[in-house]
């Protein structure tokens, strides 16, 4: 008797996680771009799209937290890139 092994899914499936978000600079909503990458790492070439000083070194949610792994990571989600300076509320004053 045979046993069936797991079918693999369909090709499509099978495809890599896409990160797709939306970016700002840290402290403001004037200046954005819209950024697609395959990991974390390479979405750091939001630096050159966003006309930053230096590399862009933390990624952080509109709530403050940092974001460290793709899974939290929603497609279209606004992030906030920092030169590795603590996260800036765009909504407060100065």
């Amino acid at each position: 008797m045979r046993i069936r092994s797991a079918r693999k899914p369909p090709i499509f499936m099978r495809q890599p996680h896409t990160i797709r978000v939306n970016a700002y600079k840290n402290g403001t909503r004037e200046t954005s771009a819209k950024v697609t990458a395959s990991n974390i790492t390479t979405l750091q070439e939001v630096t050159s799209k966003l006309k930053l000083n230096s590399a862009a070194r933390k990624i952080f949610l509109s709530v403050g937290t940092e974001v460290s792994l793709p899974k939290d990571l929603a497609i279209d989600l606004e992030v906030f890139v920092s030169m590795g300076e603590a996260f800036l509320d765009p909504q407060r004053e100065i």
